[in-house]
């Protein structure tokens, strides 16, 4: 098994999207060079859109997840890629963390 298969990779990698990435969104516009770890930045709502496609495509994400990662992307997709990060999308996004997270650590 490689090591992007695993369980813990897995977990680690969304453990690291919820926990280690500030929820605060800052005055000032976040640019790709900055390197404040803030959800208000595209690059998280990307790593959870990557990560949450490479997880379930290997079978680990459960039903509940699924529909709330679903429900995250056609929201990403349709609505916030073009404006602003709002406390309510980070908030989204965290609840979709969360739940993976739980498919993961009940899968170990």
């Amino acid at each position: 098994m490689e090591e992007t298969e695993s369980v813990d990779y897995w977990l680690q990698k969304m453990k690291s999207l919820r926990y280690d990435w500030k929820d605060e969104i800052p005055v000032r516009i976040l640019h790709s060079d900055s390197r404040i770890k803030s959800k208000a930045r595209k690059g998280w709502f990307v790593g959870i859109r990557a990560n949450g496609e490479e997880i379930n495509n290997l079978g680990l994400m459960g039903k509940a997840s699924f529909q709330l990662y679903g429900e995250y992307l056609e929201h990403y997709e349709t609505e916030w890629i073009h404006r602003n990060t709002k406390p309510e999308d980070i908030e989204q996004g965290n609840r979709v963390l969360d739940s993976i997270i739980q498919d993961l650590e009940l899968a170990k």
